[in-house]
């Protein structure tokens, strides 16, 4: 109760704290950008794509586009002006873009926020005037909206999570065609200064797309790699105050579950009928700061994550695909680290973890069990804004339901356990922007906190931390870095298990600075990272980087990262070649160096390689890279055993894209690498066509195979007389799947989008080996192979001089089919109709190997999971 009280403590004073009224400054000079004034009009104006009205005359006018691609800083190809007016409620634009072949527009029909080739046109908007972020507002010649929210000064930093309840249509004439938006003040987020008075960052932008032409009003430099800082000034708006915002979207939902028969198991119902209800909601408060909330949620329309099979031991990272969490993430975000193409994926704040599937294990006494395959959200909460002074402000709380299993025991008495704790999330992100935008400090605190916590998981969890950045020299220079602390704090059993996490290992027998503490109830750490970059200015680019975390900093209950205890440097030089020349219209190529011990002093990361990324005048893209990794040591490669020598090796990936204006598109993606010490070796190759089949459906398929050889994968820890011995064995992985997408329009409003992907995969181990010298860079002395012999237990035994190791075999051979279908009716803005069927299907096959269609027959022979659901939702808002 305390830490709730102490949560809603945090919103009120940041809520309510006075702060001075300033108007933001521009860090680049007022001179070099194009202003723009909204005359006020009364005259009503009905949104058609027309301009027709006698209003547009008085409109205030901005011309003369510029290109930002292919030409750089040469005039557009075709004129093209937009003019603004705003009313009490809203701020209309209108676009008037000239083109002497008007048949030729690219107007295909999709579902709102899709991913198109198509001419576009845009508004984007600094309604917070910070210089770093802006809301995005597109129409296509079909009246198909996009919005999304960028973040960071990018244009490529988008988050199409975000939506926003607005209009816009668009109508060809002989001319080329025109486009109408209205987008009322209450979407927006924005400070009110001194008299009423506001100011807005504002872009108009155009996209032609046969030509892959792409133009702004306000010039966008690409030497500058900076996007929203480059943004024209919208000037003289005036209100009387903060418009009111209230929107509540209130939904039912019904589920229909039939899953396959398991003979016996009293639990099972053939059907399991669901039905609920839930609220989302969004309330103002005052024109700065917006409260975002859902209660009882539900998110069946979500793809699911692909299948797969990890013999790493390394957590996968799978993206939030969730409406609710990635919508507004940009006030949260952290940038735990820039080196997560070296060291694995990292975030602080993984909102994957709320909702996760239960931790707690299934009682060894169950004969039949059903259990939860994610934590229920009970409700969530946001409140984000930012000040007129600058100062931003995220925060965050989510509640999870307590999880239990339901089971039947060996004596067939009903029972239940608890699998998950009932757990609350928090987090809280404040920022200070500085000289116009060009600096920057934060702090941030993430909490979780567990009630009556499972013997094995900590009953809370807290990471605080500050940040900055400073740019300087016309945006060219760019240092920044930032410092954490955490602390975790729960059972003795708990932080051991903790500590002995693959992301700790305090167990390794061969880390004398490391220690397993049984007694602790904490565990505390700290990272920091520096860095040094040239991101702007000319053709040259280069960066470096400096990172520490120690062996106890812990982020993986709200966050995630693959392993702490580390000391790191990357360091990056490029030239960005934006210009075009003879035979690209685009091109860039990095070298790219990285190093990285344990605090123990044990090398676990060292490599480079050059990257090259070109794009021809036939709109033919390339990209590739050679990598060239030294020898280094494995922490986590044997569970918590000694580190194990990973010889170095070689590698390289490429990616081919073919010419994204023709209707059948091509995309080529292969990669592997190989070591020069041994056989260890990867190789995968992904094809993949899009097709767009006329204007209203869109097919994407993408074949994928991969080849795994690995010589010393881990098999087991097997308990001796003489300590624990470590096998591993001699694994030939093969897996290959096929990911299709397809979608069809109706209308703008009325999609339908399918997904399917079947997936097999096979390991063969054909022999296995002790390890006796876990650091010899010799395979014959770091290895002593074991001959078979059959085990108790259907197991095998491992027989070497002087030693018989028991364990099981690893060979395995399995199949995964995932599906979904998704009807979608928009059947008025911010309102939503969803009816989805869903099916998946997994499990061991009894193919010897990689025997693809044996293994897909019996896959597919086999009754599959099925999920019907109905879900409406009605958007109420002023």
């Amino acid at each position: 109760m305390r830490s709730r009280v102490a949560w809603l403590l945090v919103i009120v004073v940041v809520g309510s704290a006075p702060v001075p009224r300033a108007r933001a400054q521009d860090a680049t000079p007022v001179a070099t950008r194009p202003v723009i004034r909204a005359p006020r009009t009364t005259a009503p104006l009905t949104v058609d794509g027309r301009l027709d009205e006698p209003a547009w005359d008085s409109a205030g006018v901005a011309g003369g586009f510029i290109q930002q691609f292919p030409q750089a800083n040469q005039p557009s190809t075709f004129p093209s002006e937009a003019r603004v007016l705003v009313d009490d409620a809203a701020l209309y634009v209108g676009f008037r873009f000239t083109d002497p072949a008007p048949d030729s527009l690219a107007s295909p029909l999709a579902r709102r926020d899709a991913e198109l080739y198509s001419d576009w046109a845009q508004v984007l908007i600094d309604s917070y005037l910070d210089r770093r972020t802006a809301f995005r507002f597109s129409v296509n010649p079909a009246g198909v909206q996009r919005d999304a929210l960028l973040t960071g000064d990018q244009e490529w930093n988008e988050d199409l999570g975000w939506d926003a309840v607005w209009s816009a249509e668009s109508q060809r004439d002989s001319a080329g065609w025109t486009a109408e938006f209205r987008i009322p003040f209450s979407q927006l987020r924005f400070s009110i200064g001194e008299g009423g008075a506001v100011r807005w960052g504002i872009q108009f932008g155009r996209h032609v797309a046969r030509r892959n032409e792409r133009s702004y009003w306000s010039p966008i430099r690409p030497e500058l790699q900076a996007f929203v800082s480059q943004f024209g000034t919208l000037d003289g708006l005036q209100f009387a105050g903060a418009p009111r915002r209230l929107e509540v979207a209130p939904f039912s939902l019904a589920q229909l579950t039939h899953e396959p028969r398991e003979v016996g198991n009293p639990l099972q119902r053939a059907r399991d009928l669901r039905r609920t209800l839930g609220l989302d909601f969004k309330l103002g408060l005052g024109a700065n700061f917006t409260v975002t909330g859902t209660v009882n949620p539900d998110f069946g329309q979500v793809e699911a994550d692909p299948a797969e099979v990890n013999l790493t031991g390394i957590e996968t990272f799978f993206s939030e695909r969730r409406p609710f969490f990635l919508e507004g993430s940009d006030r949260f975000s952290y940038e735990l680290s820039s080196t997560s193409w070296v060291t694995g994926q990292e975030a602080l704040v993984y909102s994957r973890r709320i909702g996760r599937a239960p931790q707690g294990d299934v009682p060894d006494r169950a004969r039949w069990s059903e259990s939860p395959a994610a934590a229920r959200l009970l409700g969530a909460m946001k409140v984000s804004g930012r000040t007129p002074s600058g100062w931003g402000v995220g925060v965050m709380s989510a509640v999870t339901g307590e999880e239990r299993v339901r089971l039947v025991d060996t004596a067939g008495a009903p029972a239940h356990a608890v699998l998950e704790p009932r757990t609350h999330y928090g987090v809280v992100r404040l920022t200070r922007d500085l000289d116009g935008g060009e600096s920057r400090l934060g702090a941030v605190l993430t909490t979780v906190h567990r009630d009556n916590a499972l013997a094995t998981l900590a009953s809370s969890a807290v990471v605080a931390g500050l940040d900055g950045f400073k740019r300087f020299n016309d945006q060219r220079y760019r240092v920044s870095g930032n410092l954490l602390v955490s602390r975790l704090a729960g059972s003795p059993q708990a932080m051991r298990t903790s500590q002995q996490s693959i992301a700790h290992l305090y167990q390794r027998p061969d880390a004398a600075y490391l220690h397993v503490d049984s007694s602790a109830t904490t565990l505390s750490g700290a990272m920091a990272e520096l860095r040094a970059m040239r991101v702007g200015g000319g053709n040259v680019r280069w960066g470096v980087v400096g990172k520490a975390v120690s062996p106890g900093f812990e982020v993986n209950d709200l966050g995630i990262m693959p392993r702490a205890d580390a000391l790191t440097t990357t360091s990056w030089i490029g030239w960005d070649g934006y210009q075009p020349s003879r035979f690209t219209r685009s091109w860039e190529t990095w070298a790219n160096a990285w190093y990285g011990t344990t605090f123990g002093g044990e090398r676990q990361l060292a490599g480079h390689n050059v990257f090259t990324n070109v794009t021809l005048h036939n709109l033919w893209q390339v990209e590739g890279a050679v990598d060239h990794n030294l020898a280094t040591l494995g922490m986590a490669a044997l569970r918590g055993g000694p580190s194990l020598y990973n010889p170095g090796r070689v590698g390289m990936n490429l990616t081919v894209r073919s010419d994204t204006r023709r209707a059948i598109g091509l995309v080529l993606r292969a990669r592997g690498w190989e070591s020069y010490e041994d056989d260890t070796r990867l190789r995968s190759i992904t094809p993949e066509v899009n097709a767009r089949l006329g204007t209203r459906t869109q097919l994407s398929v993408a074949p994928s195979v991969t080849w795994w050889n690995n010589p010393q994968q881990y098999v087991a820890s097997v308990d001796h007389a003489s300590g624990s011995q470590y096998v591993v064995g001699r694994v030939r992985q093969t897996s290959a799947s096929v990911t299709v997408r397809a979608s069809h329009a109706f209308t703008s409003a009325l999609t339908l989008q399918v997904y399917a992907q079947p997936f097999v995969s096979a390991g063969e181990y054909a022999g296995f080996s002790q390890v006796v010298n876990s650091r010899a860079s010799s395979m014959s002395e770091r290895l002593r192979p074991l001959a078979l012999q059959a085990g108790v237990g259907g197991g095998v035994e491992g027989v070497g001089p002087g030693t018989t190791l028991g364990f099981d075999r690893p060979d395995y051979s399995t199949a995964a089919f995932q599906a979904n279908a998704v009807l979608r009716w928009q059947y008025r803005p911010g309102s939503t109709f969803f009816v989805v069927w869903a099916q998946a299907r997994d499990g061991s096959t009894d193919a010897a190997g990689f025997e693809p269609t044996i293994q897909a027959r019996e896959m597919f022979g086999r009754p599959g999971t099925n999920v019907l659901l109905v879900k409406a939702s009605h958007w109420l808002g002023r």
